[in-house]
C-alpha cells in the first residue's frame, strides 16, 4: 500500500509541475491532429494530398503543416516543368516545421526557382529512387538534389537493418508508368515498421512516471552499457557484413538514380546530412548520454560522411557534406544544445533549415549568400520567441 501511495504521489507531482514527462504522456493520451499517409503498391506510401494540420512534440509545435495536390509537403503545387527537386526522408519532409519555414521554402527564396519538395519520412535511397520515378520525373526538373541522412538512410536500404516500412534490399529496375493507391489504407507511422505492445501503450498514455523511468534507463545505460546497438555500428572501424551490404546497396542505387536523373536532362547532386551527435563538440559523450549505447570500437563520427563522399566521387556525382558547415557555425557563435535540432526531437529546428538551405543554395549557385548567413548569430536568424523555445 505504501508503494502504491508513493507512486501515486510522484505521478501527481510530475503532472502538477507540468514536467517534460507529463507533456510526453499527454502527447500519447490525447488525440492529435496530424497529416495522414496513404499506402501505394510495392510497400511504398505518400502523404494524402491537400491536407492541413499541425505537428506537436514535447518541445515544439508547427502550424500549419500542409500538403499539396501532388501529396507532398508544401502549400503550392509543383510546376509542370523545371525547378529544383529535393529527394530525401523526414529531414526534407520537415513535419516539425511550419509552412514557409522549411529547407524547401528557404531554398526557393534564395534561388528564385520553384522547389519540388519530395521528402518523405522513413525512406532510404531505394525508396527515394521510387519516388523520383513515380512522382517527380514527369515534372522534368532542372536540378535534382538527394539528401542522405546518415543516421538511417544507409540502414534503410538493407532489409536486415531497417526499422521502417520503405522498400529495401534492392534497387528497383522496372519502369513505373502508373501508381496504384488505396485510399482506405492509411499508414500511421511509415518510419516505424513495428507497433508497441498494448501494455507499453497503456503505460505511455496513463503514467508520466513511465516516461521518467524510460529516460532514467537510457541515462544509466549510457554510464554502464558495454554493448553497442546495431545502429551505431555505422561509426565503427569495422561495421560488419550487414553494414557492408547496406553500403553496397546504397552505391548501386545512387549509380542507377544518377543515371536516370541525368538521362531526363537534369543535373544530380548529393547532400549529406550529419546525425545530431556527429556535429556536437563531444560526439562520443553525446552518443552515450542520448542513446544509452556503448561507444563502438574505432568510433569516428565523420566515417559515414567520408564514405558517402568517396562513393559520390567514384560515381562522378557532385556532393556536399553539411557537417563542416554546421560545426563551423556552432563554433563561431557558441551555439548551445540542442544545436541544430530540438531538445526532444533529432530533426532540424528552424535554424537548421535556414543554414542547410543557404549551404545548398551556395552549392547549386555560388554567390547565394552562405557567408552572410554564417555571420549572423542565431538570435538574428530566429525571432526571440523561437530562439527561447528551442535553446532556453
Amino acid at each position: 500500500m505504501a508503494v502504491i501511495f508513493c507512486i501515486g504521489l510522484l505521478e501527481f507531482g510530475l503532472r502538477a509541475a507540468d514536467t517534460q514527462w507529463e507533456r510526453e504522456r499527454s502527447l500519447f493520451a490525447e488525440p492529435r491532429e496530424r497529416l495522414q499517409y496513404q499506402s501505394l503498391d510495392d510497400g511504398l506510401y505518400r502523404l494524402i494530398p491537400n491536407q492541413s494540420a499541425s505537428t506537436s512534440g514535447i518541445c515544439f509545435e508547427a502550424r500549419p503543416v500542409s500538403t499539396n495536390r501532388q501529396g507532398f509537403r508544401g502549400q503550392k503545387d509543383w510546376p509542370e516543368v523545371g525547378g529544383i527537386a529535393l529527394l530525401g526522408d523526414s529531414f526534407v519532409e520537415a513535419l516539425q516545421i511550419a509552412d514557409g519555414q522549411t529547407l524547401a521554402d528557404h531554398l526557393q527564396a534564395a534561388t528564385s526557382m520553384p522547389v519540388l519538395n519530395a521528402g518523405l519520412s522513413g525512406l532510404g535511397t531505394i525508396g527515394e529512387f521510387e519516388i523520383w520515378k513515380r512522382f517527380v520525373k514527369q515534372h522534368r526538373p532542372d536540378h535534382v538534389v538527394l539528401f542522405v541522412y546518415l543516421g538511417n538512410d544507409i540502414a534503410d536500404n538493407s532489409c536486415a537493418l531497417t526499422t521502417s516500412r520503405s522498400p529495401c534490399g534492392r534497387a528497383a529496375q522496372k519502369p513505373q508508368t502508373s501508381v496504384t493507391m488505396n485510399a482506405a489504407a492509411e499508414v500511421s507511422d511509415p518510419a516505424n515498421s513495428t507497433s508497441s505492445p498494448a501494455w507499453r501503450t497503456f503505460l505511455r498514455r496513463n503514467l508520466a512516471l513511465y516516461a521518467l523511468l524510460h529516460d532514467a534507463k537510457i541515462a544509466l545505460a549510457g554510464h554502464f552499457a558495454d554493448s553497442v546497438g546495431t545502429r551505431w555500428g555505422l561509426y565503427a572501424a569495422e561495421p560488419g557484413p550487414e553494414w557492408e551490404t547496406a553500403w553496397a546497396l546504397t552505391e548501386t542505387t545512387l549509380s542507377d538514380l544518377a543515371s536516370d536523373v541525368r538521362a531526363s536532362g537534369a543535373t544530380f547532386s548529393i547532400v549529406a546530412i550529419p546525425e545530431h551527435m556527429a556535429s556536437a563538440p563531444d560526439p562520443a559523450s553525446q552518443l552515450k548520454r542520448q542513446a544509452g549505447s556503448a561507444v563502438p570500437p574505432g568510433f569516428d563520427p565523420t566515417r559515414p560522411s567520408r564514405r558517402l563522399m568517396s562513393i559520390a566521387d567514384r560515381l562522378g556525382i557532385p556532393a556536399l557534406d553539411l557537417m563542416s558547415i554546421f560545426i563551423a557555425y556552432r563554433e563561431k557563435h557558441g551555439l548551445p544544445e540542442p544545436y541544430f535540432s530540438f531538445s526532444c526531437d533529432g530533426h532540424w529546428n528552424p535554424l537548421g533549415h535556414v543554414l542547410a538551405a543557404a549551404a545548398v543554395g551556395e552549392f547549386l549557385r555560388p554567390g547565394q549568400g552562405l557567408s552572410a548567413v554564417m555571420s549572423l548569430p542565431p538570435r538574428r536568424i530566429l525571432d526571440e520567441e523561437t530562439y527561447r523555445r528551442v535553446y532556453e
